[in-house]
Order: structure tokens, then sequence, then C-alpha cells
């Protein structure tokens, strides 16, 4: 059956009809990878006979295809322009998968999700050619295309992160940016982040830039940003990250500055402030920003292994953060991994951090090679995260350090 939006399941969330059909896209998209690489696992664990882990994987890639039903209903509501008209029968498609993958985990049967698997990856090649079409009509290019290797004519990036201040006006459990354990207030520096997207920009393309945090509206000039990185990447999507706690108070230069870089805001939605989101999806639309994602945080995941037994490939191949490249302080980074440099100074610990990439001295082929891949650091992440539901930090150690209470790897 046909998956509404009143259904309880993690992988759709109803605020997301708040989206852009674009962004829509990309979470449709982001579902079908998800489940394809669920599926990957589900055979990984049945090799090493582990039955309790096949069948997780296999439950898992279950409520992704919930709500895969759910979300492509929705467009298909939401979006008549997109001129997509089969989703009955890809609804149809999905139920038949869903008969399957019960029938794969009853019978441990991997030979039963070789060709679920073939399927999944060619809905999402459908859908980005789809999502490819979509974005012709619009003036920015939306989707970063991770097969790609150039655009424009110059070696392609699809996505960097960076922090435009490191604290945060919120003290999430296990944050992954370490934003609690930051003790002063850490401002990204203006001047020095025009030099960084200049240099950026004349040797790479970018698909998308966020700008966050830590709490990014947190940062005084947060306008200027958005001006110099559109200056600089005049193509690019470019997104602000926000928990909109500061949005009501922000001062009229920063709206004009947001609608004339044409910035999309992406809002995190954490339980404490929840019932202030339509106020603040209501006040985009005042100003006339273009509202992007939803984000909704009512889940968070703990998967930091100090003891960096974790096997590094296949760490990385289920890493969530593997393609989260970070600009920090004049330097590149696979992963906000980075970040730990917090971990260490307040828990006085020694974890192995990443060595920056200097992409001043590199090619713009070097700067690309040189985020792909694995790395030395996957060793700290876990293959089985602890998912529990958003709390407030207590900046204790074992609140990112998931060895501490388990046998991690």
């Amino acid at each position: 059956m046909v998956m509404n939006e009143n259904n309880n399941n993690k992988y759709f969330d109803p605020l997301a009809k708040n989206a852009t059909s674009l962004d829509f896209m990309d979470f449709i998209i982001m579902l079908y990878d998800t489940a394809s690489c669920s599926l990957e696992e589900a055979r990984d664990r049945m090799v090493h006979k582990d039955i309790a882990g096949w069948s997780r994987a296999i439950n898992r890639c279950r409520d992704i295809t919930s709500g895969l039903q759910a979300s492509t209903s929705l467009l298909m509501q939401k979006y008549r322009d997109t001129e997509i008209d089969f989703a009955p029968s890809l609804n149809q498609l999905l139920d038949q998968i869903n008969t399957v993958l019960l029938r794969a985990d009853a019978e441990h049967s991997p030979e039963l999700i070789v060709e679920v698997s073939i399927v999944f990856k060619d809905l999402s090649s459908m859908w980005r050619k789809i999502r490819e079409r979509e974005e012709k009509k619009k003036l920015i290019r939306y989707v970063p295309f991770y097969g790609e290797k150039v655009r424009e004519g110059k070696p392609y990036i699809p996505y960097i992160e960076t922090h435009l201040c490191d604290h945060c006006n919120l003290d999430c459990r296990s944050c992954g940016h370490c934003s609690p354990l930051v003790t002063d207030e850490t401002f990204a520096n203006v001047e020095q982040f025009e030099k960084d997207l200049k240099e950026l920009s004349s040797k790479n393309s970018l698909g998308r830039l966020r700008l966050m945090g830590g709490e990014p509206l947190l940062h005084p000039e947060v306008h200027c940003f958005f001006i110099i990185a559109r200056k600089c990447f005049p193509t690019t999507a470019i997104h602000l990250v926000t928990n909109g706690i500061l949005l009501p108070v922000m001062k009229e230069n920063f709206w004009q500055a947001a609608r004339e870089s044409r910035i999309i805001f992406d809002i995190s939605s954490y339980p404490v402030v929840a019932d202030k989101l339509n106020d603040y999806i209501q006040l985009l639309k005042v100003k006339n920003i273009i509202s992007g994602s939803i984000i909704s945080c009512n889940y968070f995941g703990q998967s930091m292994n100090s003891n960096g037994n974790s096997n590094i490939e296949q760490a990385h191949k289920y890493c969530q953060s593997n393609v989260c490249h970070n600009l920090w302080n004049s330097k590149l980074y696979k992963c906000p991994f980075c970040y730990m440099a917090y971990f260490n100074k307040y828990f006085d610990e020694n974890l192995q951090l990443q060595e920056g990439i200097d992409f001043y001295r590199l090619t713009g082929e070097e700067i690309r090679d040189a985020l792909s891949g694995a790395i030395e650091q996957c060793k700290y992440c876990s293959t089985q995260p602890y998912i529990f539901e958003w709390t407030r930090s207590n900046k204790e150690r074992k609140e990112w350090d998931l060895s501490l209470e388990n046998n991690s790897g």
C-alpha cells in the first residue's frame, strides 16, 4: 500500500512538503542511493555470517522504500509542472520490491536482492536525468553530480561546506561538528574567506556550497559571506544552514544580501524550536527568500570509535559524510572529522587528525583528487552508529565516543 504523509517513517518527513521541487528530487535521489548502499551492506553481512546485521540492513532498505513511495506521491501532487505522471506505476514497483525484500530476509537469500539493487541504481539514474532536465529551467545548477570530473572547463568539486563560526546557540549531544565543545566564540574572517574562495574558484568549479556552523547567524557579518560566495561562484548553489532561532532578529542588510545573492535557506528543525518552524518558513516567504530543505533533527547518530580499529574501506563505504568536504582555516578536509580538534582539546585526547589540503599549492585536478577516496581517519568511524533521540549535551566524552559503551568496528 502506498504510504501517505501521515505515516511515521524516518525516511519521509512531512516537512519536506515545504521544499522546492529540485530539492525534493535531491532527497529522492539520496534515498535511492542510500537504499543501494543498504543492500550492499546486507550482502557483506551475509558473507560474514552476520544474520542480525543482514536483517537490520534489509529492514532499513524496506523503510527507505516506504519513504520513497510517500515522497514520490507527494512530489506528483505538488509539482505538476515536472511532467512526471508515472507515480502510480512506480509505487507499484516499490510495493513489489518491498515484498521481495521481505522474502529475502526470511530466506536469508542474497540472490534475491541482487536484482533489487540493480533496479534501485537504475531508478536513481532515471531521477538524476529528470532532475537535470528540470534544473535547465532554472538559473542555477542545483545538483552536485558526483560522477562529473569537469564542469565549466574546470575540475569539478560537487560539494563543500564551511563554518562561518564554530560555536552554536544550541548544545546538541554528539554534534558531528563538536560545537558544544567550542569554549570561545570562533568566527570566520571575512577577508580570508574571500581570499580562499577566489583561490578555489580560479582552479575549480563547485556544485554546492553550504555556509553553516555552529550557527552561522551568530556571525555579525554573515551577509558579507553571501556576497563574496556569489561573486566567486556565480552558478553554484549556495545554501545557508541555520536552526532559524535568530532569523526573526536579522537586519534588512542580511535579507537584501540573501535575495541578491540567491542564497537558499536550509532550516534544521530541532525539537526545542520545532513549534517556531512555521513562523520561520513564513518569514522566508515574506522576505522573498529561496526556501530549501527542512531538515528534521529529531534523531542524532553517534559513530566515533576512538579505538581506531574500524575497517577503513567499510567505514568509508557506509559513511554518510564521505562527500561532506569542509573548508576550515584555509584548508580543505575530506569530512567534518577535522572538528575533532575540539574533542582533542576539550578531553585532552590525541586522536590522529586529518592533514588539511593546502589548495593554494595544488592544481585544480590535484585538489579534486585529494578529496576522493577513504582516509586514515576513517578508522575512527564505526560502521554501526548508535541512533538516539535528540537531547542537549552534557559535554561528556561518552556522547561522542561510541567505543566507551560498545565494541565498535
